[in-house]
């Protein structure tokens, strides 16, 4: 079953606004792990797939960015391989 924009839209919404409320809120690899699974869970208890989990996350970050003046920051580079890293290719990722 997939979900309409809206019901994404409100579920990556609601766990950003969550999130937001925490004292202490960094996107932190076990902060990233752990809204993941919020949001997956959120999107499989309405009956959502993939895709919807996938939308449901871009909702969550556009929500954390228009709440004020936190910043989210990538790590994108290995640090050990930083001169092999391709810029282009990571950038068109992103």
């Amino acid at each position: 079953m997939k979900l309409n924009v809206e019901e994404i839209g409100k579920i990556g919404s609601s766990i950003a606004i969550q999130a937001w409320n925490c004292d202490n809120f960094y996107l932190t690899r076990d902060a990233v792990t752990y809204y993941h699974e919020k949001i997956s869970d959120a999107v499989n208890e309405k009956g959502g797939d993939a895709d919807d989990c996938a939308k449901a996350q871009i909702a969550f970050l556009e929500k954390i960015a228009k709440l004020g003046d936190k910043v989210i920051s990538l790590g994108v580079i290995d640090g050990r391989n930083i001169w092999k890293s391709d810029l282009t290719a990571i950038l068109n990722w992103l």
